[in-house]
């Protein structure tokens, strides 16, 4: 059962991330890509060009259940740094639940990482209702009424390269990503073994 739970987990992260990616060029972003390798570094997604490179990092947290503040700040911790170590432009950490206090009391540590939440992702996606039906699905929640406003005076196109196959996430890069985000401890004990059945 925790199995496959995990398993779901590993899918949505990668759909919230390709999702994410669709979106961003659908509304015109340049040269956006999914784990470049840039120096040897691995982002969820990039665009623009070097000069001023814009990097995304995506986090799945489920809005019914979201992390501790230090699972939350470790993530603006690893943020910044990959952005720091390419060079980046502009830092942003993508997380699939809302801003809480939790996790406005810590984001203040790393100015320099903005964050695109739940609600500013559905305000992005306002403009094309098939997406915003992508996030309702992945994030398991309901399009605020601000942005069902947005998307209904915008006018939208049919999603172009819809049935392009998507490649699958790389196995390492889901199974560290699922071990970093456990704390040491009793309460988390379940979910190392459950990442380390995952691993085998």
């Amino acid at each position: 059962m925790a199995l496959s739970h995990r398993h779901g987990v590993a899918k949505a992260a990668y759909a919230f991330t390709s999702a994410l990616a669709l979106l961003l060029k659908r509304l015109g972003k340049h040269n956006v890509m999914e784990e470049p390798d840039i120096q040897g570094i691995e982002p969820d997604i990039t665009y623009g060009q070097q000069d001023s490179l814009t990097m995304i990092e995506t986090k799945f947290y489920r809005r019914s259940s979201p992390p501790p503040s230090s699972i939350f700040k470790r993530a603006l911790e690893h943020t910044h740094d990959r952005g720091s170590r390419i060079g980046a432009a502009r830092i942003v950490l993508a997380i699939s639940c809302p801003m809480d206090k939790r996790f406005s009391n810590v984001a203040h540590i790393y100015p320099a990482v903005e964050i695109w939440d739940e609600t500013k992702l559905f305000e992005m996606a306002a403009p094309f209702p098939e997406i915003l039906t992508l996030f309702e699905e992945i994030f398991e929640a309901d399009t605020p009424k601000s942005a069902e406003t947005l998307s209904l005076s915008s006018s939208s196109s049919a999603i172009t390269g819809a049935d392009e196959p998507t490649p699958e996430p790389k196995k390492g890069k889901v199974l560290a990503e699922a071990l970093a985000e456990i704390e040491r401890g009793r309460d988390m004990a379940t979910d190392f073994e459950n990442a380390c059945i995952n691993a085998l």
